[in-house]
């Protein structure tokens, strides 16, 4: 391999307009939720966070009280929540296609990046939402094995005598676990399908799927290794920031703005770490081993044409006799 061949390390030095890529897609981050966000805060505001048995409580939150909180949200959450997640997947489409073409080897023309991202994200959105229409698949049929599985160890060690401490958290904790890194699995397909898609202009998901698993082969480290583990480390940041709110006192002043400053570097973070993963792998894709991906044609497997056909074949030597 060439010794020079250096993506992860490389993709730390991206092109111009990167910065103003990660700030676009931090208010996009910070667009999408803000429906759901408001929406409970504004809820919660109101009525579950002004109770006694929330404001009175020293110390941490206990996790009851906090699921409690959760219970407590208003009305309009579930569809403020539907609204975030689509403004979310949608401007995610958007933005992953116009980064592969500001990050990659032949930036366009066009500097400014809010055109190219429209421009570009439109040209592949179909086949992108496609990609994350099989990763969501992918994703719950997952889920709901790791569930299964997981139920029925519950049942073995209930049989077998397990402590309450066994069944109770560690089982539920290694299931969550597990299930993290599965959708995160599903992610780095679904993200290396449509950075493909976009590199090559191709239009066939399910073979794209297929090229996007020998990259994953021939690099387990550098492409699947690499997103599985700063997504998940990125995702867990806001999660450390907002287990540091609940496991301190009731705060105000200048010890909430360092909180919300800690949720902010997080977020900021996410938006840094995904352009590192959009520009190592475009500079992972170029690589000379990888030639003959790039190679492969963009067509059709072939099986729906097959199956139509399918009919046909088997009356015509009925009628022959």
């Amino acid at each position: 391999m060439n010794a020079h061949f250096r993506p992860v390390l490389d993709g730390l030095r991206p092109p111009a307009g990167a910065l103003r890529l990660a700030l676009l897609r931090l208010v996009m981050v910070v667009l999408a939720s803000s429906p759901a966000l408001v929406t409970a805060l504004l809820g919660l505001d109101a009525g579950a966070a002004r109770r006694p048995y929330f404001t009175e409580v020293p110390g941490r939150l206990p996790v009851a009280r906090l699921l409690q909180l959760a219970r407590d949200l208003p009305d309009g959450y579930a569809a403020a929540l539907a609204v975030s997640v689509v403004l979310a997947v949608l401007g995610d489409q958007l933005l992953t296609g116009g980064a592969v073409a500001l990050l990659g080897p032949r930036p366009p023309k066009e500097r400014r990046v809010l055109a190219v991202v429209w421009k570009r994200g439109l040209t592949h959105l179909w086949p992108f939402l496609r990609a994350v229409a099989v990763g969501v698949i992918l994703t719950a049929v997952g889920a709901g094995l790791i569930g299964a599985l997981f139920r029925r160890l519950d049942v073995m060690g209930y049989r077998a005598g397990w402590s309450g401490e066994a069944r109770a958290l560690y089982l539920p904790l290694a299931s969550v676990g597990l299930t993290v890194l599965w959708m995160a699995a599903v992610g780095a397909l679904v993200f290396w399908c449509r950075l493909i898609t976009a590199a090559d202009g191709r239009r066939r998901v399910r073979r794209t799927l297929l090229l996007a698993l020998r990259v994953f082969v021939r690099h387990p480290l550098r492409s699947s290794g690499l997103f599985v583990s700063s997504t998940v480390i990125s995702t867990l940041l806001p999660g450390a920031v907002l287990a540091a709110w609940r496991q301190a006192e009731p705060v105000r002043g200048g010890a909430l703005g360092l909180l919300l400053g800690g949720w902010c570097a997080a977020l900021c973070l996410q938006a840094v770490v995904w352009i590192w993963l959009v520009r190592s792998g475009w500079l992972l894709y170029l690589h000379e081993g990888l030639a003959d991906l790039r190679a492969t044609a963009d067509a059709p497997f072939g099986v729906l044409t097959w199956l139509r056909g399918l009919p046909g074949k088997l009356v015509s030597p009925r009628r022959a006799r």
